[in-house]
């Protein structure tokens, strides 16, 4: 999966990996139980790639069917199929190009290695069952690159925060700083995300929502469909935008409403899409909601940054929470 291999094969390659699935020879009662959701990431060892994966899985019988997706790649809902023995797994793509190979710990972790024969390219992956309602464990954090950060988005392998004033970071998965640039004088960004091109800032007192480049350069600016924008992720296709009087809003890149609905909380803050859901982080319930696209709540977690978390992102199989009074950047395992 290095960034010379075709882009469907690219886009394959991760999203088999959670294809893990049930073998022929092996009874349900002994292999692992692979219905659910299904969480990760996958890292080339060729090259610098990697991105993160979802996976709708139904077991039935001794087989799989369902739907994966890679996120980065902008391609949802690939079928894929295959076959376990026990707990160690065995799958790959119709034409095999790809195979995989994995073990199944306790039917809510799997993780293994990947080889694409067609573009030599190899690693590792690994996943985790999403439950109904769970828990949300912080890995590890890092420092805020300045006071009070509140948006947060990824783009190409790294992370944008916005802090306090109108300037906006881009720093590693650790923290550390790679560049800064300020947008408009006094403008303070809520919200981030990344459209593949530009990033996006919601204005909250302005209640505009902003495009720009990554030095800085504002290239639109339109209204907020409400009068007090907080959070803004992309799908691949639209923005969505949470407006901390209550509702969620669905937008095209050029600001018109497409579709709008109640939040699951009452004050909802920093949006995230996960390639199949979007997350929402409510500042006065203190709670993660997941719920799909249509606005229904899949899963509700206690906020681990309790009532001041704003910025929330979904990269590289976990979420990330920006936490606005320890100035943190908090790294979240799902489950």
């Amino acid at each position: 999966m290095n960034e010379n291999t075709p882009k469907i094969t690219r886009l394959l390659v991760p999203l088999v990996l959670l294809a893990v699935a049930c073998g022929d020879s092996t009874s349900p009662e002994d292999s692992a139980n692979m219905n659910g959701i299904w969480f990760g990431a996958w890292s080339s060892s060729i090259s610098s790639s990697n991105g993160s994966l979802i996976a709708n899985i139904v077991q039935q019988g001794s087989s799989l069917v369902g739907s994966i997706d890679l996120p980065e790649g902008d391609m949802y809902g690939e079928q894929l199929t295959g076959i376990v023995n026990g707990y160690e797994i065995s799958f790959g793509d119709i034409a095999q190009q790809i195979t995989f190979t994995g073990t199944v710990q306790g039917d809510t972790l799997a993780s293994g290695a990947y080889e694409d024969h067609t573009s030599e390219d190899s690693g590792t992956w690994e996943a985790s069952k999403n439950p109904v309602d769970g828990t949300l464990t912080i890995v590890s954090a890092f420092d805020s690159p300045g006071s009070m950060p509140s948006g947060l988005t990824f783009a190409d392998g790294s992370f944008w925060v916005s802090v306090a004033g109108s300037e906006i970071f881009n720093v590693d998965t650790q923290g550390n700083i790679i560049s800064s640039f300020s947008i408009l004088p006094g403008l303070h960004a809520s919200d981030l995300t990344y459209d593949r091109m530009y990033l996006w800032g919601t204005a909250h007192f302005d209640h505009q929502i902003h495009e720009f480049d990554t030095s800085g350069n504002v290239i639109a600016t339109f209204s907020s469909p409400g009068t007090a924008p907080t959070g803004l992720a992309f799908d691949g296709v639209h923005l969505w935008n949470a407006d901390s009087s209550g509702r969620i809003y669905k937008l095209d890149t050029s600001g018109n409403t497409l579709v709008s609905f109640v939040s699951p909380g009452p004050c909802p803050n920093g949006l995230a899409f996960d390639g199949a859901y979007l997350w929402n982080i409510d500042i006065d319930a203190g709670k993660i909601y997941k719920f799909d696209r249509s606005g229904k709540t899949v899963s509700t977690y206690d906020s681990p940054g309790g009532y001041l978390s704003c910025g929330i992102e979904y990269a590289l199989g976990y979420l990330w929470l920006a936490d606005w009074t320890e100035a943190k950047i908090y790294k979240l395992r799902i489950g």
